[in-house]
């Protein structure tokens, strides 16, 4: 690996006592390799010029490279640009990884409005739309500790128009801890392109299907819960499972919403018990508006129930109702406890109810 080494003045590249020198005296060199940089702003062109030492203009050059180390190595307020923004619309899930090693996968759900893709016609009558995705997590000092780096195609019958969007998911496991992601959604020829950031990412320990949720030894946890909606044009289909999505967050009034989740760490018939909240927020709650909720004519307002664990993994699929929530942002929320040890676990998300 090739080593580099942060500079905080042009002049520093000539070594320090040269550096050092040139703030009193004349430097040919110094003036000349200030000049070949006069396009990059005046300051070069002055040091480069100046018949007089620069000794002024280099503590400029130097407080400037040190503002600008300090930004660079501090923060990643730098923005890519692009001619035309995609407009990408990100969120995300962490549910227990598959296989024989287990443990956690993230998952980002996209959806990015067609208006924004312009598409490549084929002999085959199909439009494909090629995409190349960079997922990066990372840790609260910036460490990258998971990457996805992929070239994606999407293909469709006919040109994504009117209002329809390009929806998918990307996934990658990763280990327990308190992280941050960005996404980058870029087109092939850098011309259009978007930026999804998200600062606030905690991941569980989770068991996997043959990993950490083996046994009545294992740790209580639950997954995040995924609200999807039937019809929404993405799925996900783990093995011998199938978990709708939602990758808006949207959903029509007097539709339902398809929860998800799973639950680790319990033995076969263990029980657990769970508690589902709907709230709107910015007003009061919509408790007493709520008249079915699960499909129950008679339903609580504030589910409550007992259920068996299958075993380790426990997943679970339930649809709420959404026939007499009205427009607005909820926050739907999940308790869920192992009443043998007292340990609860709370979930929640946001979404919207829009107009049909």
């Amino acid at each position: 690996m090739q080593d580099f080494k942060l500079v905080e003045s042009l002049v520093d590249v000539l070594g320090l006592s040269r550096a050092v020198r040139a703030e009193a005296l004349v430097d040919p060199q110094v003036s000349e390799l200030y000049a070949t940089r006069d396009q990059f702003g005046s300051l070069y062109g002055r040091v480069g010029h100046s018949p007089r030492p620069p000794a002024g203009q280099l503590a400029r050059d130097r407080a400037l490279g040190r503002r600008s180390i300090a930004l660079g190595t501090t923060s990643d307020s730098y923005a890519q640009r692009f001619e035309q923004s995609l407009d990408v619309v990100a969120s995300e899930f962490v549910v227990g990884g598959k296989g024989a090693e287990g443990g956690q996968t993230l998952h980002v759900v996209f959806a990015i409005p067609g208006d924004r893709l312009a598409g490549e016609p084929a002999a085959d009558g199909l439009r494909y739309y090629p995409l190349r995705f960079r997922l990066l997590v990372s840790d609260t000092a910036d460490h990258v500790i998971a990457r996805l780096d992929t070239l994606r195609v999407f293909a469709a019958r006919q040109a994504v128009r009117g209002g329809a969007y390009l929806v998918g998911r990307l996934a990658l496991p990763v280990p327990p801890g308190t992280y941050r992601y960005r996404l980058l959604v870029v087109t092939p020829d850098g011309t259009a392109g978007d930026l999804v950031r998200y600062d606030s990412l905690a991941v569980d320990a989770l068991g996997g299907a043959g990993g950490a949720g083996g046994g009545g030894g294992a740790r209580f946890a639950v997954s995040d819960v995924v609200v999807g909606r039937e019809g929404s044009g993405l799925v996900w289909a783990p093995p011998g499972d199938t978990v709708r999505l939602n990758p808006l967050n949207r959903f029509p009034e007097g539709s339902a919403a398809e929860l998800y989740y799973e639950i680790y760490g319990l033995t076969r018939g263990a029980p657990y018990h769970t508690v589902v909240r709907l709230e709107r927020e910015g007003g009061r709650s919509v408790f007493g508006a709520i008249g079915r909720l699960f499909g129950g004519g008679r339903a609580p307002v504030l589910l409550e129930f007992d259920a068996a664990a299958d075993g380790p993994v426990t997943r679970v699929h339930r649809a709420v109702e959404l026939r007499d929530v009205t427009k607005g942002t909820y926050r739907l929320t999940v308790v869920i406890t192992d009443p043998a040890s007292g340990a609860g676990v709370t979930r929640a998300r946001r979404f919207q109810v829009v107009a049909r």
